[in-house]
């Protein structure tokens, strides 16, 4: 199950590595994956991860230019995090979900730190993941209504802040995504460790530039609360 586990996070790897690359980078227009330097378009087996790096030998099958050494780096770093995830997790396809909605969100805090930009595809994507996660976590009558019940509060404060541009809309809806697959008490701690996280990051930004109105990138902060929270959890289970 951890070799599946680890090709699994591999694959994801690589197809994020191409969301950020289009996403942070110039516009990649084109369908299809396509090369890096002369933008010809790739074949299956250049896509393979690690491996076609590897056979490749670092350089592209196209115009034999150098090939980031980021590209197997990161498909090997996601590959083990799929595997770390399953070893906190008691359900293999718990896990493989999980892991999944933890690539998503680092994948998002990396386009959102680098553009300020948060894409609703990704938040639709976020929503999927954990409704699916939340058939794991049995909900009680009461949970769900406690969970409309905020969803709704949520939507209300974060309509109020996007129009005054204190907060972006797309964050707020990131956090109702997430506040999901959590139960009451999870959530609790998840608003808290936002406001920690959020307010260190803060405060070393304030003392780094000294600008108050300086724009921090927000979606780090909810994904690493999101997953410190996942990884405590993991640990006492």
């Amino acid at each position: 199950m951890n070799f599946f586990s680890f090709i699994l996070g591999s694959v994801m790897g690589s197809f994020l590595n191409l969301q950020i690359m289009r996403k942070t980078s110039h516009p990649i227009t084109e369908p299809f994956s396509v090369c890096d330097h002369c933008h010809k378009r790739l074949h299956f087996y250049n896509l393979v991860p690690i491996l076609s790096f590897l056979f490749q030998r670092g350089r592209s099958s196209c115009c034999n230019k150098k090939l980031s050494i980021k590209y197997p780096i990161s498909e090997i770093l996601f590959g083990f995090l799929f595997v770390m995830v399953n070893a906190f997790v008691d359900d293999f396809y718990k896990g493989i979900f999980m892991a999944t909605l933890i690539s998503l969100l680092i994948a998002m805090s990396i386009i959102d730190f680098k553009t300020k930009d948060i894409y609703y595809s990704h938040i639709l994507g976020v929503f999927f993941l954990c409704a699916i996660l939340s058939y794991y976590n049995f909900w009680f009558k009461e949970e769900v209504i406690y969970k409309i019940i905020i969803s709704i509060l949520l939507l209300i404060i974060g309509y109020m802040l996007s129009r005054k541009e204190y907060a972006g809309f797309g964050d707020i809806l990131l956090i109702i995504c997430l506040n999901l697959s959590l139960n009451f008490y999870e959530t609790t701690i998840f608003l808290f460790l936002m406001s920690v996280v959020g307010g260190l990051v803060a405060l070393v930004i304030y003392l780094k530039k000294r600008d108050r109105k300086m724009k921090i990138a927000f979606v780090p902060i909810i994904a690493s609360s999101f997953i410190i929270l996942e990884i405590v959890k993991g640990m006492i289970a």
